[in-house]
């Protein structure tokens, strides 16, 4: 395990990066004021902002050269700290560790005023420093509440594993859930101290994967293999790495998943350091030493240069600005810092932007209705002084509203087409004369089925050489809904040491999925052979590849299964049959299509993001449906034929 710990303290290092031109000195504070912003450079060269205080007065900065960190104030300026810096408070006290009078690295709280650490004392768990030569590790503060009551610390152990405490002035240190893993770390905290963003070590595959504490149980994410970076102020969010290279965003509350890979910069790590009470993420695009990193925001599912993002925000400036990363953002998110070049100058910065001047709706949720579980509802809670306000939907950060003009706190989408969507919403004040920021983005899915009329499919997935599938997954399509379920497999995965991997060693996705005949498509990443697979359903294996098959079987037919799943509920009766009889023609369309099958007794067109255009109710095997009212696009036609059997066809409308 002291393995474990070098790579912890190496991998904060790699993390921040090296600049072998830092300086040990910094200037006065320098103000650049423009249109919609004001920015600070707080030292003349790249270093490291870990954190800031919440009232927007205190920093802590890792600094890189002969400087261990650096605190700053607007009053004071920079003033370099022995020691390393990870937490600030409102007060300016840091949290970090500092080597003692013995040498030995121990958790303290420093103060501006004193100019000195505090020791946060002995670990009654830990009651004596090590005397083993060369062990200079006792533990560390990693993060702190906003208000200083509550450090997180990472403890290290004579057999040099970890466990994560809580420490308060009060109770001394708690020690919270560490769970089968031999070593945790704290990374982040709430404004509440009730949740904890961190790692725990994989306790079979030796991994870091990405992990969390709600009231000091911890949550893991065991088929992830990376590194919970921070939390938002509200505890509903964390954000981090992955070692496949992508970032991720977890929304906690709805156990919602989002893994985003590098499209700006396409494979290059990308690190999502921080992010808003509305899901909102910053971070960086890695290519390097810090002068080939690009800081990005990924905001209402876009993935955008940070540039872009204050262009959007009135930040006209920042076009000629080289931005190298986003470290962190204060709770209303619009004071952030980060490095990179200014005005032609390598700086260290704190960059506030004015931002929307009236508040965003919060708490957006969405429920999915009967009897179909079609009809989607959003709900969401009005902004402060809601007078004279009306709400617009957006299926996207930067295009225009989906719907506007709204004045309730809900919407209500009907007879929605299965597949997945994406919506957010602002508020618009007086007509326009002020349009908040977002609120919090919502992923439903509509699924052609019930919940409790699903199934689950199992594909377990291995690999020889422990580096995963290199960007090569099984995607999985369902014929009626075309939702796209994407099966992969990270590096330190399902490794196995012989030419027929066993079930239990073997890494496991369960898709949980409704009646349908699905597609199983293999798609190759980079050169990588050593793979294999299984796909299970109640038990039984349906499809199976082992080691060295996976090139030469999907070269040439890479659509490799087609499997229709049957999910019986007790008493065996489905509620709707799928059929695969319906024929639309012509398709392309230009101004009417043909729909054509047995005994059908309505028909519903759908328009890309799910609204319904036009109902007909039929008696017969052919329909026409005119589309000299539709745009082009692509639209979605749901048959209902009788014996209450449903197919839902695709048709592009292109006059």
């Amino acid at each position: 395990m002291k393995r474990f710990l070098q790579s912890v303290l190496l991998s904060a290092l790699l993390l921040c990066g090296l600049n072998l031109r830092a300086q040990v000195s910094a200037p006065d504070v320098r103000v650049e004021r423009g249109d919609n912003y004001e920015l600070i450079k707080i030292l003349d060269t790249y270093h490291w902002p870990y954190d800031i205080s919440n009232n927007k007065e205190h920093v802590a900065i890792q600094g890189f050269g002969a400087v261990d960190s650096y605190y700053w104030s607007e009053a004071t300026g920079s003033m370099a700290v022995s020691g390393y810096a990870f937490s600030i408070s409102d007060e300016g006290t840091i949290a970090g560790y500092y080597a003692n009078d013995l040498g030995i690295n121990v958790a303290g709280l420093w103060s501006p005023e004193t100019k000195k650490w505090e020791f946060l004392g002995m670990n009654p768990d830990v009651p004596e420093f090590s005397t083993v030569e060369g062990d200079f590790e006792y533990n560390g503060a990693w993060t702190m509440t906003n208000d200083g009551t509550k450090v997180g610390v990472m403890q290290i152990f004579p057999d040099w594993s970890t466990t994560t405490y809580v420490w308060t002035r009060e109770n001394g240190y708690k020690k919270i859930e560490n769970g089968k893993s031999p070593g945790t770390r704290p990374n982040a905290i709430s404004t509440d101290g009730n949740i904890i963003a961190g790692l725990a070590v994989h306790e079979d595959k030796g991994e870091w994967t990405p992990c969390y504490w709600v009231d000091g149980k911890i949550n893991r994410m065991p088929h992830l293999f990376g590194e919970a970076l921070n939390v938002s102020p509200n505890g509903n969010y964390i954000c981090g790495y992955l070692l496949n290279h992508h970032a991720f965003v977890y929304d906690i509350k709805n156990q919602k998943l989002v893994e985003f890979e590098n499209t700006l910069e396409p494979g290059n790590q990308i690190s999502a350091t921080c992010v808003t009470n509305n899901g909102t993420v910053f971070g960086y695009s890695d290519g390097g030493a810090p002068t080939f990193r690009n800081a990005f925001a990924y905001v209402g599912g876009e993935l955008m240069f940070f540039n872009t993002y204050l262009e959007l925000n009135g930040v006209l400036d920042a076009a000629n600005w080289s931005i190298y990363s986003i470290n962190n953002v204060t709770e209303d998110g619009k004071t952030f810092i980060g490095a990179g070049v200014i005005e032609g100058e390598e700086c260290t910065f704190v960059l506030t932007i004015d931002g929307a001047a009236c508040d965003a709706p919060k708490n957006l949720t969405y429920t999915i209705e009967q009897p179909n579980y079609d009809d989607l509802v959003l709900s969401w809670d009005a902004p402060e002084n809601a007078e004279n306000v009306t709400y617009n939907i957006y299926t996207s950060y930067s295009e225009a509203p989906f719907a506007e003009g709204i004045t309730e706190t809900s919407f209500s989408f009907p007879d929605m087409v299965p597949g997945e969507y994406q919506f957010m919403v602002r508020a618009n004040f007086n007509n326009g004369e002020c349009i908040s920021d977002i609120s919090n983005v919502v992923l439903p899915t509509i699924y052609p089925c019930a919940e409790n009329d699903k199934c689950e499919l199992e594909i377990v997935k291995w690999d020889y050489f422990g580096d995963g599938w290199d960007n090569a997954y099984i995607s999985v399509v369902g014929s009626q809904s075309e939702i796209v379920y994407e099966v992969k497999l990270s590096e330190g995965g399902g490794i196995f040491e012989n030419e027929n991997p066993s079930y239990l060693n073997g890494d496991t996705t369960v898709l949980h999925l409704c009646p349908d005949t699905y597609q199983f498509t293999w798609n190759p990443g980079n050169w990588d052979e050593e793979c294999a697979f299984a796909i299970f359903f109640n038990g039984e294996e349906l499809y199976k590849k082992n080691y060295t098959e996976i090139d030469t079987t999907f070269k040439k037919k890479p659509m490799f299964f087609e499997y229709e799943l049957l999910c019986e509920k007790e008493d065996g009766i489905s509620d709707i049959e799928t059929v695969d009889n319906i024929n639309v023609r012509p398709n392309p369309a230009q101004d009417y299509f043909f729909i054509e099958g047995q005994n059908i007794v309505s028909v519903e067109v759908f328009n890309a993001v799910g609204q319904s255009v036009e109902k007909l109710e039929v008696r017969g095997n052919n329909v026409k449906i005119n589309t000299s009212k539709y745009n082009d696009g692509i639209y979605f036609v749901k048959v209902l034929s009788l014996g209450n059997k449903m197919e839902i066809k695709k048709v592009v409308v292109s006059k």
